[in-house]
């Protein structure tokens, strides 16, 4: 199996009221909505943008640089791009996911609905062993996503998010077997 055929051909995700796809330069301005909001991006690795210029490296560097493992969030009413997410793949059996949302969306079920439909293409199409995210202890509301997306709370993981301040993460996963359970019952 080539994953990485899998993915390209995996260009365009869809969701009741979601489209996943890829993100562009003509993103700039979405995108420096969504992560110049220091409540975005209080608990990422990445500090806020402070201008255009650096949403457009940020997209260059993360959206364009690895391009089959990441999608921009774009709601389907509106076709506003609301967020992105990603996953990488470690040692061909794992993948761990990340994401932003734009505040105005939060709690409306739209990032849970995107991780669900990754973790979907990461076990079935994939063939991947788990899939795991982890966050701050603080940030809540990524803890319910990734529960409403049916990973499993397995305890803390040291990490590091801004700069080299080692925390201890709260970590989650769930394994091709616990989801096939979820999900073929």
């Amino acid at each position: 199996m080539d994953r990485n055929l899998i993915l390209a051909e995996n260009q365009v995700l869809e969701t009741q009221g979601l489209i996943l796809r890829k993100i562009s330069l003509e993103d700039v301005p979405a995108i420096y909505e969504i992560e110049s909001n220091h409540e975005v991006t209080k608990y990422h690795e990445f500090s806020a943008h402070q201008s255009l210029e650096a949403a457009s490296a940020s997209i260059a560097k993360t959206f364009l640089a690895t391009p089959l493992t990441n999608w921009g969030i774009v709601e389907k009413s509106s076709g506003k791009l609301i967020g992105t997410i990603d996953f990488f793949i470690i040692a061909s059996k794992y993948a761990e996911f990340s994401w932003a949302l734009n505040q105005d969306y939060w709690g409306k079920g739209y990032m849970t609905e995107a991780v669900k439909r990754l973790i979907q293409l990461c076990f079935d199409d994939l063939q991947l062993l788990v899939v795991q995210a982890k966050h701050h202890p603080a940030n809540k509301q990524s803890g319910r996503v990734m529960e409403k997306s049916g990973m499993i709370y397995r305890g803390n993981i040291f990490g590091c998010l801004k700069g080299d301040e080692l925390l201890l993460l709260d970590y989650y996963a769930l394994s091709q077997e616990e989801y096939k359970e979820q999900n073929h019952a």
